[in-house]
C-alpha cells in the first residue's frame, strides 16, 4: 500500500514539476535524483526512477487541469486557505469511513464522488494520493469486493480527474500493462468513463494510453473484458475525432492528424484481424462501435484513408450478421459523418454500397426498422446527400421511378429529412426535391401517398416557397377527396379502407398542423384555401379548414390589409385560385353550422323550406347548386315540427317529379330520405300512400310507371340508410323489404328496375348492419332476397353493370342474421364466381359480331365485378371461422384456377389475391398452426407463374407471395415474399426457357415454406394443372412438383406418401403423353428416394395383374439410380413374405389365402420387372443368397397347389409357380454365363421345377449347375438349411433334394457344415413324406463322394440308415434310393468297416432280387456285386450269403430288363470267388467274353455235370418264381426251367412233380405272353414246349440237335 502511494506522489510530483518548468523538471530527473512528496520521502530515498515512470513523465504533456501545486504540496492559486481546508478535511473524513467499513463502502464512495464533483476546492497532494490510493485498492481488490463498490471507485475517480486528471491518469496508464480478471476491467472502465468526460482534455495522453493498451490486447480473453476494451478504444477515438472539429478551444499547441492517428492505426489493425469474426451478439455490437470510431479517425491521415474505407464493405455486411442492425447504422452514421469533417472523395463504389445498404434497411417490411434505428438511417441518407448530393438525388430519382412500393415510400422518407435538414445546400436544392416527389403523386399505394402528405407537410413547415412550384394545397383536398371516393364505392376491403381513412386523417392532420405564422404560409393559403369550402367532397376537411381560416382571419386583422396589399406573391396566389361565388360560401357556412334544431321557432323552419322550394325552381336544372338545395330542403324538413308541413312538402315531390328526368328522381330521393332523420314513420307512410296511387293507374307497366317503381324502390333503401336505428328494426321487415318485394314483383323486370332493386337491398342491409349487435333481430325474408338477387345475376347479360352491383348487395345482405349454412354458402359463392369469371372479354364480343363501341364499358364492369366478387368472397371469410370458409372457398375458386381459358384463369386469379388478404388480416395466425390449404393453393398457383398471360403469371405470384406472409406467421421463418416480388419482375420474360426459370425459382421458395403434412394437397392440385392440355402449364407443373419433392422430399410425413403414390399412379392412368408421364415417373424417383419404404409398400399393394402403367412404373424406377436399392428392399420384402407364408395357419379361410398369396406374387411381378432393366449384374450375384431361396421357397410352396387365384389375377402363366421361376430365370440370367444357361434350357430345369412330379429333379439338376458354376455361397447354404427343419413340406422336400447334390461337392465340408446336415438328413430319413425321405438317402448316399472321410467317421450312423431304407415298404423309391446308396457308400467302406451289418445288408438286398419294379432288380444286383468286392476280408460269413442267393443271380442272367441283366452278369463275376464249388468258380471266371444268357447255359450245363446240388436248388428257385407275381421273375424261371429241363439228367425227371412244374410253366407262360402281346402268338401251346423239353432231355441225338 506504501509502495503505491509513492508511486503515486512521485508521478504527481514528476507531472507538476514538467508543467511548472519542464526543464527544470529534466535536470532534476537526470541529475537530482527523484523528486519526491514529504510524507514518502523516507521510503523512496536514494532510489532512481524506472523506465516506465520515465517515458509516463515524458510522454504526459497536456494542458493543466487546475492550477498548478507550489513546491509545499499546496496550489498557486485558487481558493482560501479555509476552504481548502474545509474541504480537505470532508474528504479525509470519508477516506476515514471508508478504511474502516466493510458494509455501506459503495454509499460512501458515492458521498465522495459528489463532494468532488460540487466543491470548486483543490486538495492537497497528500490527499489526492490518499483518494487515488483508496479507490485502487478497490477496484484492484482479488476477491471481497462488489461489483457495485468497484463502480462507484471509478466515478470516484473520474470526479477527481476533474481537477487532477494528471495524477488519476499517471496511475491508470501503469495499471494497462497487464489486465487480470474484473479488477483490471474496471480500470478500462475508469479510462473509458475519462475519455467520455473529459474528450479535449485527455488528448496529450493518447499516444501513451493506446499504446499500452495495444500491447495487452493479446492478453484479452473473455468476451465481457474484450467488450470493456471495445468500449475504451471507441471513446478515446471519438475524444480524437472531437478534438479534430475543436481544436481551437484547447490550450496546449495543436497536435497534427499524422501524429493522433499513429497509436490508432495498429489499433485497428488487430482488431480488424482478430476479433471482427467474434459470435456473440453483444460482443459484435461492441467491435462494431469501436471500429466504425477508429474508422472515422484514420480518415483524417491520408495514409490510412484507404485502409478506412476498405473495411466499409465489412460495416455493410454486418447488416446480414447481427441481430440488431442499429449498431451497424450508428457506426455507420458516425463514419459518414467523419467523411463530412473530412471533405474527402468517396469512391463511387462505395457511395451505391452505403445507399443500397440503407435504402434497404428502411424498406425491410418483414422487420421494420424501430424509430430511432429509422431517425439513424434518415441521418445517414442526409450525410451522403452533403457528401454527394448529385448521386443521392440520381439515387433516388431512380428508386422513385422503378422500384417497388417499399422503395418509393422508403426514397420518400429520405426526402423529407433532407427537407428538415438546416443545411444551405439542402435548402437550395428544395425545387430539385419537389419535383421527384411529383413524380409519385399519382401513385396508386396508399402508404405512398401518404408519403407525399407527410413530405408535403414537412414542405409547408420548413419552407413555404419552395411550394410555389406545385399546387401543395390542391394535392392535399385531391387526396382527401380521392380517399372519400374510393370509400364510398363500397368495393373495398377492410385493409384497403383502413389506408383509405388513415389517408383521409392525414390530410386533416398536415392541414390542421400548419404554422401560420411561418414567412410566406399566410400569402401561400389565405387565396387557395377558399376554393375548398363549398364542394360537398371536402366535407370532411370543413373542420381544419376552418381552423386554417380562422387563423389566417386573425394574421390579416393583427398584420393589417397594408402589408398583404403589397405582397406580389399574395396577388398572383389570388389570380391562380379561382374563388367561390360569395352567395355559394355564405350559404355552405351557413348550413354547416352546428344544426337547425337549435333554432327554436317552428315558422322559421317552415319559412326555410318554402324558401329552399322557390330557389329549387329557379337554379339551374343541372347545376350542383340544385343539388345541394335539395338536400339543404331534405334537411329542414327533418328538423321542421309541423309534421303536416312536412307531409304535404313530401307528397308534393313524390307527385309532382318527373321520374323520367334522373336529377328530378334523385332530388326528390335525397328530400325524402333527409326528412326520415326525423320523422321516419311519416315519409314511410307517405311513401306507401304514393305506392297505391300506382295501383290505379291504368298503364302500369309504362316507361314512365316502371321509372317510378324504381325510384321508390331507392327511397326505400336510402330511408333505412337515414332512419333513427331504434326505429329501424321495427319496421325493416314488412314496410321496407316487403314493400320493396312488391314493387320488383310488379312491374316488368327490365334492368332499371333490377338496378334499383340491388341498390336498394345494398342500403337496407348497410342500415341493418349500423343498427349494430341485436340478437334478437333476424331477417327473415333473408333467404328469398338472395334467391331474387341470384336470379337477376343469371337474367341479366354478363356485360350488365347490373352483376357487379347485385354482388356487392349479396356481400352485405350475407353478413345479417339468419347465418347461412354452410351449403348454401358454397352454392352462393359458386353461382357469383361463374357469373363473374366467365365474362367474355371485348375482343371475343368483337368476334361475335358486337360492337366495339361498348368495350370501355365492358372493361370497367369486369374490373368492378372482380373488385366486389373479390370483397364478397371476403365477407363470407368474416363471417364464419376462416378455416372452414376458406377451405370451401378454395374448392370454388380450384374449378377456374385450372380452367383451359386464359381469361377464367386470369379472373380467378384476382379473386384469388383479393381472397388471400383478407384471410391473412382476418385470421389469428398462432405458432405452429400452419394454413390449411397452403399446400393446395400454392399446387394450384405454382404453374400458373407460366400462364400465357403476363397478368395471370404476376396474380399468381402475388398470391404466391401473400401466401408466404400468411405461413411465415405461423412460423419462425423469414417471408420470401420479398424475394418473390424481385423475381416477379423476371416473369415478363419472353422465353418459355426464361418463364420456366423463374417459375423454379419461385418454387423453390414457396416449398420451403409449404408445410408437410399438406404434401397430399399439394401433389393433388399439381396432377390437376399436369393433366392439363397447355404446354406450358404442363411444364410448370411438372418443375413444380419436381422442386417439391427435392427440397422437402424429406420432410413428407410417412402417412402422407401413399396417397401421394395413388394420385402420382393415377396420373400415370389417365394421360398418354409423354411430357406428363415422364414428370409423374421423376416424382415417383424422387418421392421414392426420399421414402422408399411407403412408396414400395403402396406400389405393392396393387393387385395383379400388373397393367402397363404400372409395368412402365416399375421399370422406371429399376432404371433409375434408385434400382439396386429397390432391388435390395424387394428381395427382403419378399424373403419376409415368404417367411410369413411359411408361418401362416394352414386353416385360413380361402379368400385370405387368396390375398396372402397374390402379397408374394406381386413382389415377384415387381422383382421381375426391375431386373428387366437393371444391369448391375454384381448386386444381383450379391442377392443371390436372399433371391434364390425366396423364390424357389415360393415355386416350393405351389408345388400341387391349386389355381385359386383367377387367371385374370395370376396373368397368362400356365401354373401358380411359373411366375416365380420366370424371376429366378431372370435372376439366374444376371449371375451365370451363357453356356449354364444353355445347360439348365437344354435339361429342361425351368419346366421341371414348376412341376410337381419332376421338381426335384429340377432342384438336383439347378444345384449341380450352381455348384459347377461356383455359384452356391454360405448365405445360401445357410438360408436353405433352415428349412431342413421346415413344416412345409414341399420346402423339407426342395431343402433337402438340393442337399443331397450339394453334398457330392467338397464345399459342404469347407463350410463346416457337413455335421449338422448329416444330422438332418438322417432325420429326413424318417420323414413322413416318401419323397423327402428318397431325397435323405440319395443325399446320404452321395456324401461317399463329397465328404468321404466324414463318412468313415459316421460310417455306423449312415449304414443304419441306409438299412433302414431298405426296409421301407412304403415307398420303393426310397428302397431304390437306399440300395444305390448303399453302393456308393460300400464303395467307400470296407467290409470290416460295416461289420455285422453287412449280413444284415446282404439279406436286406436278396429281398429285392424278384422284385417287380425293374430299378429295385438292378440296384439289388449292383449292390450284391459291391458287397462281394468289399467283403473280401470276411470270405466266410459271405460265402453263405453267396450260396444262398446263387440261384437268383443265376435266374436273372436272363432278366427282361438288359440293365438287369448286366448288373446281375456283374454281380456274378464279383460273387463267384465266394462259391464253394472250385470248379464252378473257374467255369464262371473263364467265361468273361460270354453273353448273359450263353453265360447261363454254360452255368446250367455245367451245374448238372458237376454240381447237381446247385442245380437242383436252381430248380427249386425257378419253380418258385413261375408261382410268384414278380412278372419278369416268371418269365426268367420259365427259361432256367427250360434250360434245366433240357440239361439234367433222365433220372432227376422222375423225381420232379411233373405235373405241378406244368401248372406253374403254364401260368408263367401265360404271363410273359400278356407283357409282349405285340408280338405274334406261337401256335405251339405251353404243354408242348414243355413237353418238347423233356423229349429233348430224353433223347441226346436230339438235344444234341439242338444243341
Amino acid at each position: 500500500m506504501l509502495g503505491m502511494m509513492g508511486l503515486v506522489c512521485q508521478r504527481a510530483t514528476l507531472h507538476k514539476a514538467f508543467f511548472l518548468n519542464p526543464s527544470s523538471a529534466l535536470s532534476c530527473v537526470s541529475v537530482q535524483g527523484p523528486v519526491i512528496s514529504p510524507h514518502c520521502a523516507e521510503e523512496t530515498c536514494g532510489t532512481e526512477l524506472s523506465p516506465s515512470i520515465q517515458l509516463g513523465f515524458f510522454t504526459c504533456v497536456g494542458p493543466q487541469s487546475g492550477p498548478a501545486r507550489g513546491e509545499d504540496g499546496g496550489r498557486a492559486a485558487g481558493s482560501g486557505p479555509a476552504a481548502v481546508a474545509t474541504f480537505a478535511a470532508v474528504v479525509t473524513s470519508l477516506l476515514d469511513r471508508l478504511q474502516g467499513v466493510e458494509d455501506g463502502r459503495a454509499e460512501i464512495y458515492r458521498e465522495l464522488e459528489s463532494v468532488l464533483w460540487h466543491d470548486e476546492s483543490h486538495l492537497q497532494n497528500s490527499v489526492v494520493d490518499r483518494v487515488i490510493a483508496v479507490a485502487f485498492e478497490d477496484l484492484q481488490a482479488a476477491q471481497g469486493v462488489t461489483a457495485a463498490v468497484r463502480t462507484d471507485a471509478s466515478g470516484v475517480l473520474v470526479a477527481l480527474a476533474r481537477s487532477h486528471l494528471h495524477d488519476v491518469m499517471s496511475v491508470l496508464q501503469g495499471h494497462l500493462k497487464a489486465l487480470e480478471g474484473m479488477s483490471e476491467e474496471f480500470v478500462l472502465i475508469t479510462l473509458r468513463n475519462l475519455a467520455a468526460r473529459y474528450a479535449l482534455q485527455c488528448v496529450p495522453f493518447v499516444e501513451t494510453t493506446l499504446s499500452a493498451l495495444h500491447g495487452v490486447l493479446s492478453e484479452v480473453g473473455s468476451s465481457r473484458l474484450l467488450r470493456t476494451v471495445c468500449g475504451v478504444v471507441e471513446q478515446w477515438c471519438r475524444g480524437i475525432n472531437t478534438y479534430f472539429r475543436e481544436w481551437e478551444k484547447c490550450a496546449f499547441p495543436r497536435l497534427g492528424a499524422a501524429q493522433l492517428c499513429a497509436p490508432v492505426y495498429p489499433l485497428f489493425r488487430y482488431v480488424g484481424r482478430n476479433w471482427r469474426r467474434c459470435e456473440e451478439e453483444e460482443v459484435k455490437q461492441a467491435v462494431l462501435r469501436a471500429m466504425g470510431a477508429m474508422m472515422g479517425v484514420l480518415l483524417h491521415a491520408e495514409q490510412h484513408r484507404e485502409r478506412a474505407w476498405e473495411q466499409l464493405l465489412w460495416l455493410l455486411h454486418q447488416y446480414r450478421e447481427v441481430r440488431e442492425p442499429f449498431g451497424v447504422t450508428t457506426s455507420l452514421s458516425y463514419f459518414l459523418g467523419a467523411v463530412a469533417d473530412v471533405q474527402t472523395l468517396v469512391p463511387r463504389a462505395k457511395l451505391l454500397a452505403i445507399n443500397a445498404a440503407v435504402h434497404q434497411q428502411l424498406c425491410d417490411e418483414i422487420e421494420p426498422p424501430s424509430p430511432e434505428h429509422r431517425a439513424e438511417l434518415c441521418r445517414c441518407a442526409v450525410l451522403q446527400a452533403q457528401i454527394c448530393p448529385a448521386e443521392t438525388i440520381v439515387f433516388l430519382y431512380c428508386k422513385l421511378r422503378s422500384g417497388s412500393k417499399a422503395d418509393r415510400v422508403a426514397a420518400m422518407e429520405v426526402l423529407q429529412a433532407l427537407v428538415r435538414s438546416d443545411a444551405a445546400e439542402m435548402r437550395e436544392k428544395l425545387p430539385l426535391f419537389v419535383k421527384l416527389v411529383q413524380s409519385v403523386r399519382g401513385d396508386p399505394a396508399a402508404q405512398v401517398r401518404k408519403a407525399v402528405l407527410h413530405f408535403i407537410g414537412e414542405l409547408l413547415r420548413s419552407s413555404a416557397p419552395g411550394c410555389s412550384a406545385w399546387d401543395v394545397v390542391g394535392h392535399i383536398f385531391s387526396e382527401f377527396s380521392r380517399a372519400s371516393g374510393r370509400l364510398a364505392m363500397g368495393s373495398l376491403c377492410a385493409v384497403e379502407a383502413r389506408e383509405e381513412r388513415a389517408v383521409q386523417r392525414l390530410c386533416g392532420h398536415v392541414l390542421g398542423t400548419l404554422d401560420m405564422s411561418a414567412r410566406g404560409v399566410a400569402k401561400l393559403l389565405w387565396p387557395r384555401l377558399l376554393r375548398y369550402v363549398v364542394p360537398a367532397q371536402y366535407t370532411g376537411m370543413l373542420v381544419p379548414l376552418c381552423r386554417c381560416l380562422r387563423a389566417l382571419a386573425e394574421r390579416q386583422e393583427s398584420a393589417g390589409r397594408e402589408e398583404e396589399e403589397a405582397a406580389p406573391e399574395a396577388l398572383e396566389s389570388e389570380e391562380l385560385a379561382p374563388l367561390p361565388a360569395p352567395q355559394a360560401l355564405l350559404a355552405r357556412l351557413l348550413f354547416l353550422r352546428t344544426s337547425l334544431e337549435v333554432v327554436g321557432s317552428e315558422a322559421w323552419t317552415v319559412g326555410l323550406s318554402r324558401e329552399l322550394s322557390q330557389q329549387l325552381g329557379s337554379s339551374p336544372r343541372l347545376s350542383w347548386e340544385k343539388r345541394f338545395l335539395y338536400k339543404a330542403l331534405g334537411t329542414a324538413l327533418a328538423a321542421c315540427g309541423c309534421l303536416r308541413h312536412v307531409q304535404e312538402q313530401t307528397l308534393r315531390y313524390l307527385q309532382e317529379a318527373n321520374y323520367l328526368e334522373l336529377w328530378q328522381a334523385q332530388g326528390m330521393i335525397s328530400v325524402v330520405s333527409r326528412c326520415a332523420e326525423s320523422h321516419f314513420q311519416l315519409a314511410l307512410s307517405s311513401v306507401k300512400a304514393f305506392m297505391g296511387t300506382l295501383k290505379h293507374q291504368k298503364q302500369s307497366n309504362t316507361v314512365r310507371t316502371r321509372a317510378t317503381r324504381a325510384a321508390l324502390m331507392v327511397v326505400y333503401g336510402r330511408m333505412a340508410l337515414r332512419a333513427p336505428r331504434e326505429q329501424l328494426l321495427a319496421h325493416i321487415e314488412r314496410d321496407i323489404v316487403g314493400n320493396v318485394l312488391q314493387l320488383y314483383r310488379e312491374g316488368r323486370q327490365d334492368a332499371q328496375l333490377r338496378l334499383s332493386l340491388v341498390q336498394s337491398v345494398t342500403e337496407i342491409s348497410l342500415a341493418i348492419g349500423a343498427v349494430g349487435a341485436c340478437p334478437r333481430f333476424e331477417l327473415c325474408r333473408k333467404r328469398e332476397l338472395l334467391q331474387t338477387l341470384l336470379e337477376v345475376i343469371q337474367e341479366e347479360p354478363q356485360e350488365s353493370p347490373v352483376h357487379p352491383r347485385a354482388i356487392v348487395a349479396i356481400e352485405q345482405l350475407s353478413k345479417l342474421k339468419p347465418h347461412l349454412r354452410r351449403e348454401e354458402k358454397h352454392n352462393l359463392l359458386a353461382q357469383c364466381c361463374q357469373g363473374v369469371v366467365r365474362l367474355r372479354r371485348p375482343e371475343q364480343m368483337a368476334k361475335e359480331g358486337e360492337t366495339g363501341a361498348a368495350a370501355p364499358h365492358t372493361s370497367g364492369v369486369h374490373a368492378l365485378s372482380l373488385r366486389v366478387l373479390g370483397q364478397l368472397v371476403a365477407a363470407l371469410l368474416r363471417a364464419e371461422p376462416a378455416p372452414v370458409c376458406f377451405k370451401d372457398l378454395v374448392q370454388v375458386l380450384r374449378r377456374w384456377l385450372t380452367s383451359a381459358h386464359a381469361c377464367e384463369r386470369e379472373r380467378a386469379l384476382q379473386v384469388c389475391v383479393q381472397l388471400l388478404g383478407t384471410y391473412e388480416e382476418r385470421r389469428e395466425h398462432r405458432r405452429g398452426h400452419a394454413c390449411e390449404q397452403f399446400g393446395s393453393l400454392a399446387g394450384l398457383l405454382g404453374p400458373l407463374t407460366c400462364d400465357v398471360s403476363a397478368v395471370s403469371r404476376q396474380r399468381a405470384a402475388t398470391c404466391l407471395g401473400r401466401l408466404l406472409q400468411i405461413g411465415a406467421k405461423t412460423t419462425d421463418e423469414a417471408a420470401w415474399s420479398n424475394e418473390i416480388r424481385r423475381l416477379c419482375q423476371r416473369l415478363n420474360a419472353v422465353t418459355s426457357e426464361s418463364l420456366l426459370t423463374t417459375s423454379t425459382n419461385i418454387a423453390k421458395l414457396v416449398c420451403k415454406s409449404c408445410p408437410a403434412a399438406q404434401a397430399t394437397d399439394f401433389t393433388s392440385a399439381i396432377v390437376e394443372s399436369l393433366l392439363c392440355a397447355r404446354p406450358m402449364g404442363v411444364w410448370a407443373a411438372g418443375r413444380w412438383m419436381l422442386t417439391f419433392l427435392g427440397e422437402r422430399g424429406e420432410q413428407i410425413f410417412q402417412e402422407e406418401v401413399p396417397q401421394m403414390v395413388t394420385i402420382l399412379s393415377s396420373c400415370l392412368r389417365s394421360t398418354r403423353q409423354s411430357t406428363p408421364r415422364g414428370f409423374a415417373l421423376r416424382a415417383m424417383f424422387l418421392l421414392a428416394r426420399s421414402h422408399q419404404q411407403p412408396v414400395l409398400d403402396s406400389l405393392l399393394q396393387k393387385r395383379l395383374p400388373m397393367d402397363s402403367d404400372m409395368v412402365e412404373l416399375w421399370r422406371s424406377l429399376g432404371r433409375s439410380t434408385l434400382g439396386c436399392h429397390i432391388l435390395v428392399c424387394l428381395t427382403k420384402k419378399l424373403r419376409a413374405a415368404g417367411k410369413s407364408s411359411h408361418q401362416r395357419d394352414c386353416c385360413t379361410q380361402e379368400l385370405g389365402s387368396s390375398q396372402a398369396a397374390l402379397e408374394p406374387r406381386t413382389i415377384t411381378r415387381a422383382l421381375s420387372e426391375v431386373l428387366v432393366v437393371l444391369r448391375s449384374k454384381t448386386l444381383v450375384q450379391h442377392l443371390l443368397p436372399s433371391l434364390l431361396p425366396s423364390l424357389l421357397g415360393q415355386v416350393s410352396e405351389t408345388l400341387g397347389e391349386e389355381m385359386a387365384l383367377s387367371l385374370g389375377e395370376l396373368g397368362s402363366n400356365d401354373t401358380p409357380g411359373s411366375l416365380f421361376v420366370e424371376t429366378l430365370e431372370l435372376v439366374l440370367a444376371r449371375c451365370l454365363e451363357e453356356r449354364w444357361l444353355r445347360l439348365l434350357r437344354e435339361q429342361g430345369v425351368w419346366a421341371s421345377l414348376a412341376d410337381p412330379q419332376a421338381h426335384t429333379a429340377g432342384v438336383c439338376l439347378l444345384a449341380s449347375v450352381l455348384i459347377r458354376a461356383e455359384l452356391v455361397p454360405q448365405r445360401l447354404v445357410q438360408s436353405l438349411f433352415s428349412w431342413l427343419g421346415s413344416p412345409s413340406a414341399n420346402l423339407r422336400l426342395t431343402a433337402t433334394a438340393f442337399f443331397a447334390e450339394l453334398v457330392k461337392d467338397h464345399l459342404v465340408e469347407k463350410t463346416k457344415l457337413l455335421k449338422p446336415l448329416l444330422k438332418a438328413l438322417l432325420e429326413r430319413s424318417r420323414d413322413p413324406i416318401n419323397t423327402v425321405r428318397q431325397m435323405a438317402m440319395r443325399g446320404v448316399g452321395n456324401m461317399a463322394s463329397g465328404a468321404p472321410t466324414k463318412l468313415r467317421r459316421h460310417r455306423a450312423a449312415v449304414v443304419e440308415v441306409l438299412c433302414r431304407g431298405l426296409e421301407d415298404v412304403a415307398g420303393a423309391e426310397v428302397a431304390a434310393e437306399s440300395l444305390l446308396a448303399l453302393v456308393k457308400v460300400l464303395g467307400q467302406l470296407k467290409a470290416s468297416a460295416v461289420g455285422s451289418a453287412l449280413a444284415d445288408i446282404a439279406r436286406s438286398t436278396r429281398a429285392f432280387l424278384g422284385a417287380e419294379e425293374e430299378v429295385l432288380r438292378r440296384l439289388a444286383f449292383t449292390l450284391y456285386g459291391t458287397l462281394a468286392s468289399s467283403a473280401s476280408g470276411r470270405r466266410s460269413s459271405f460265402s453263405r450269403e453267396v450260396e444262398e442267393v446263387f440261384p437268383s443271380l443265376v435266374l436273372h442272367l436272363r432278366d427282361p430288363a438288359p440293365a438287369v441283366s448286366d448288373a446281375c452278369k456283374g454281380a456274378l463275376h464279383l460273387c463267384a470267388p465266394f462259391l464253394g464249388s472250385k470248379r464252378v468258380r473257374r467255369r464262371i471266371a473263364t467265361s468273361a467274353g460270354l453273353s448273359a444268357a450263353e453265360l447261363q447255359d454254360e452255368i446250367c450245363s455245367h451245374l448238372a455235370q458237376d454240381c447237381p446240388a446247385l442245380l437242383e436248388r436252381l430248380f427249386s428257385t425257378a419253380r418258385s418264381c413261375c408261382m410268384g407275381s414278380c412278372q419278369a421273375s416268371q418269365v426268367t424261371a420259365v427259361t432256367v426251367l427250360g434250360i434245366i429241363l433240357d440239361t439234367a439228367p433222365a433220372e432227376w425227371l422222375q423225381r420232379w412233380d411233373l405235373a405241378f412244374l406244368w401248372g406253374a410253366t403254364t401260368g408263367a407262360s401265360v404271363c410273359v405272353r400278356g407283357t409282349k402281346n405285340e408280338k405274334p402268338r406261337d401256335t405251339t401251346t405251353e404243354e408242348d414246349v414243355f413237353l418238347g423239353h423233356n423229349a429233348a432231355k430224353s433223347n441226346p441225338a436230339q438235344r444234341g440237335g439242338a444243341g
